[in-house]
Protein backbone atom coordinates (compact mmCIF):
# COMPACT_ATOMS: atom_id res chain seq x y z
CA UNK A 1 0.00 0.00 0.00
CA UNK A 2 2.92 2.34 1.09
CA UNK A 3 5.21 1.40 -2.09
CA UNK A 4 2.87 2.82 -4.83
CA UNK A 5 2.78 6.10 -2.42
CA UNK A 6 6.39 5.97 -2.21
CA UNK A 7 6.79 5.55 -5.95
CA UNK A 8 4.35 8.13 -7.02
CA UNK A 9 6.32 10.96 -4.82
CA UNK A 10 9.28 9.44 -5.91
CA UNK A 11 8.37 10.05 -9.49
CA UNK A 12 7.08 13.84 -8.43
CA UNK A 13 10.22 14.95 -6.99
CA UNK A 14 11.92 13.66 -10.32
CA UNK A 15 9.73 16.03 -12.27
CA UNK A 16 10.16 18.81 -9.67
CA UNK A 17 14.29 18.69 -10.24
CA UNK A 18 13.72 18.29 -13.45
CA UNK A 19 11.64 21.46 -13.54
CA UNK A 20 13.91 23.40 -11.88
CA UNK A 21 16.63 22.39 -14.29
CA UNK A 22 15.57 22.53 -17.40
CA UNK A 23 16.93 25.64 -18.80
CA UNK A 24 15.22 27.81 -21.56
CA UNK A 25 16.53 29.39 -24.64
CA UNK A 26 18.64 32.18 -22.91
CA UNK A 27 20.79 28.86 -21.34
CA UNK A 28 21.93 28.05 -24.69
CA UNK A 29 25.46 29.92 -25.47
CA UNK A 30 26.45 29.27 -28.78
CA UNK A 31 24.29 31.48 -31.13
CA UNK A 32 24.00 28.87 -33.91
CA UNK A 33 22.60 26.67 -31.06
CA UNK A 34 20.11 29.50 -29.96
CA UNK A 35 18.94 30.26 -33.58
CA UNK A 36 18.24 26.36 -34.40
CA UNK A 37 16.46 26.30 -31.17
CA UNK A 38 14.27 29.54 -31.40
CA UNK A 39 13.91 29.49 -35.04
CA UNK A 40 13.48 25.90 -35.74
CA UNK A 41 12.57 23.83 -33.28
CA UNK A 42 10.26 26.05 -31.15
CA UNK A 43 8.78 27.59 -34.53
CA UNK A 44 5.19 28.90 -33.99
CA UNK A 45 4.57 28.20 -37.48
CA UNK A 46 3.74 31.63 -38.90
CA UNK A 47 6.26 31.96 -42.09
CA UNK A 48 5.64 34.52 -44.42
CA UNK A 49 6.27 32.64 -47.32
CA UNK A 50 3.82 30.07 -46.42
CA UNK A 51 0.51 32.31 -46.95
CA UNK A 52 1.02 33.15 -51.15
CA UNK A 53 2.06 29.32 -51.21
CA UNK A 54 -1.32 28.38 -49.23
CA UNK A 55 -3.50 30.74 -51.58
CA UNK A 56 -1.99 28.65 -55.29
CA UNK A 57 -3.24 25.55 -53.41
CA UNK A 58 -6.43 26.39 -52.60
CA UNK A 59 -6.82 28.15 -56.35
CA UNK A 60 -5.11 24.85 -58.00
CA UNK A 61 -7.98 22.97 -55.58
CA UNK A 62 -11.02 25.05 -56.78
CA UNK A 63 -10.06 24.64 -60.31
CA UNK A 64 -11.19 21.44 -62.37
CA UNK A 65 -8.54 21.45 -65.30
CA UNK A 66 -6.97 17.91 -65.55
CA UNK A 67 -3.16 17.79 -66.29
CA UNK A 68 -1.41 15.25 -67.92
CA UNK A 69 0.54 13.65 -65.09
CA UNK A 70 3.77 11.13 -66.29
CA UNK A 71 3.70 8.42 -64.19
CA UNK A 72 7.28 7.22 -63.55
CA UNK A 73 6.02 4.24 -61.48
CA UNK A 74 8.25 0.88 -60.90
CA UNK A 75 5.41 -0.70 -63.23
CA UNK A 76 5.48 -2.80 -66.42
CA UNK A 77 7.56 -0.97 -69.40
CA UNK A 78 4.98 -2.46 -71.84
CA UNK A 79 1.86 -1.33 -70.00
CA UNK A 80 2.86 2.15 -68.93
CA UNK A 81 1.58 4.99 -70.35
CA UNK A 82 3.40 8.05 -71.47
CA UNK A 83 1.07 10.49 -69.25
CA UNK A 84 -2.48 9.75 -67.98
CA UNK A 85 -4.66 12.70 -66.89
CA UNK A 86 -4.86 13.56 -63.06
CA UNK A 87 -6.63 15.93 -61.61
CA UNK A 88 -5.53 19.52 -60.48
CA UNK A 89 -7.50 19.00 -56.76
CA UNK A 90 -5.71 15.66 -55.65
CA UNK A 91 -2.59 16.57 -56.79
CA UNK A 92 -3.03 20.10 -54.54
CA UNK A 93 -4.66 18.16 -51.98
CA UNK A 94 -1.57 15.73 -50.88
CA UNK A 95 1.23 17.94 -52.17
CA UNK A 96 3.63 19.01 -49.73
Amino acid sequence: MIQPLLAGAALAARYVRYWFRAGTAHGLHAPFVFDLYTLVIRHDGAFAPFAPIEARRSALRAGRRRLAVPDYGAGSAGAASPARPRGRRPIARSAA
